[in-house]
């Protein structure tokens, strides 16, 4: 299941809020057009080739209010892995070792388009066949 810590000892996660819904297992990118009430800015999922991933939602989260008078409650925040290994949706075939970068829809690519430093986000931890679910280090 994307989002799942294979390995959690290690792991360094962070709580954000979310500005748009995001379900676990994408990667996270900061949205400067919206913070929270400390300033920070609020995660959405990341866009292919995004240069401001914070990491992988270990859960999902949509971004309505909180709403404590009801029985189930929105989440309007995730935890945020930032660096360790975790199982993500690959959009396309990838080696093991292979660097990895942001794609569409919070997946991960081994093959961007004109790839940059700041573009890096892990490499895969295994051998990926096909687009799907793999495991990553994200580092980032």
């Amino acid at each position: 299941m994307p989002g799942q810590l294979y390995k959690l000892s290690g792991a360094v996660t962070d709580t954000r809020y979310v500005s748009a819904p995001v379900i676990q297992g994408q990667l996270v990118m900061a949205d400067s057009a919206a913070t929270d009430a400390s300033g920070r800015a609020k995660v959405k999922p990341a866009t292919a080739g995004a240069t401001t991933v914070v990491g992988v939602a270990r859960l999902s989260a949509t971004n309505a209010a909180q709403d404590d008078t009801v029985a189930v409650k929105a989440r309007n925040a995730t935890t945020v892995i930032r660096k360790g290994q975790v199982y993500v949706t690959f959009a396309a075939a990838a080696n093991e070792g292979a660097v990895l970068y942001a794609a569409a829809n919070g997946a991960v690519t081994p093959t961007p388009t004109s790839p940059t430093y700041n573009m890096v986000v892990g490499r895969a931890a295994q051998k990926v066949a096909s687009a799907g679910e793999g495991l990553a280090f994200i580092d980032v």
